[in-house]
């Protein structure tokens, strides 16, 4: 038996399947932007250093706003906005950020199986809050995990500085970080600010010296 279609019917049959695929391109397009987004406001805020703090602010709270990062990275996000909103002169806002971070930095550690990463960035938090004990135990317990790595040496070294009057202590941590990595500026930075703490003025200025030659334009050494 044949069947037969109205022409109407099989006009209209063909415009939607020509017109489909431009849907589907026009949805692939849509998605491939909006991820592309979103991968730039997560660089700025998650892994470029350099940001400036308000394009930090900006990016940190679209991301945060979207909630599809991993729980670390969005830790890492209310993380590094409290730093952002610090450098801006807004304490309310960092305090309550670097709070967020902490608690979601503590759901995250595992006691069992421990990630350095996480603990050391749980530790810039217990830091930034002011719970130093706290802090110079998840410091030790990150350089345990990954003792190669020199950013958890120059921060302990950092908090032993200005929190502790421990001077001996941050200068090894400093002089730690640097047999790791020589060119730290932040660990050169450190230690000679420990070493004229500590009336070595000499061994300062090398220090000092060393670390403006590496970043002429960091004002910190100079003063």
């Amino acid at each position: 038996m044949s069947v037969y279609f109205p022409l109407s019917t099989v006009l209209s049959a063909l415009a939607a399947a020509a017109f489909l695929p431009a849907c589907l391109s026009e949805a692939r397009a849509d998605e491939t932007s909006e991820l592309f987004k979103q991968r730039l406001l997560t660089d700025t805020c998650v892994k470029r250093g350099d940001a400036e703090p308000q394009k930090r602010i900006v990016a940190c709270t679209e991301v945060i706003q979207l909630n599809k990062l991993a729980a670390p990275e969005m830790a890492l996000a209310f993380l590094n906005r409290a730093g952002a909103y610090k450098a801006t002169g807004d304490q309310e806002h960092a305090t309550s950020d670097y709070a967020e971070a902490l608690r979601r930095f503590n759901d995250q550690v595992d006691d069992n199986q421990p990630v350095a990463q996480i603990v050391y960035q749980r530790a810039v938090a217990y830091q930034a809050l002011g719970q130093i004990d706290r802090a110079l135990a998840s410091y030790n317990e990150a350089i345990r995990l990954e003792p190669s790595n020199p950013i958890p040496l120059v921060d302990r070294g950092n908090a032993l500085l200005k929190h502790t009057g421990r001077l001996v202590d941050a200068i090894l941590d400093f002089t730690r970080a640097l047999a790791v990595s020589p060119d730290n500026v932040d660990a050169l930075m450190g230690r000679g600010d420990a070493y004229g703490r500590n009336g070595d003025f000499g061994l300062s200025i090398a220090d000092l010296d060393r670390a403006i030659v590496l970043a002429p334009h960091n004002p910190t050494a100079h003063v």
